[in-house]
């Protein structure tokens, strides 16, 4: 819960703030807190999938300076 003396940011606020950060930062609940990235692991499906594109792309590129990554 946000401290009740500080005020809380509209989105407008913080977008024009946001542009003026070295980091990101996401609203919640009118205050900027630092934006974490987390993942979890991949569906097999979607493991499936990546590697088949991957897998699809190799021998194109092949010799061409560029490569299929994740």
């Amino acid at each position: 819960m946000a401290d009740p003396a500080r005020r809380l940011m509209t989105p407008e606020e913080f977008f024009a703030w946001q542009t003026a950060q070295d980091g990101l930062y996401e609203l919640v609940d009118g205050v900027p807190v630092p934006h974490v990235k987390m993942m979890t692991g991949a569906s097999a499906q979607h493991d499936r999938a990546t590697v088949n594109i991957i897998a699809t792309l190799h021998a194109p590129l092949r010799g061409s300076g560029c490569r299929p990554t994740t």
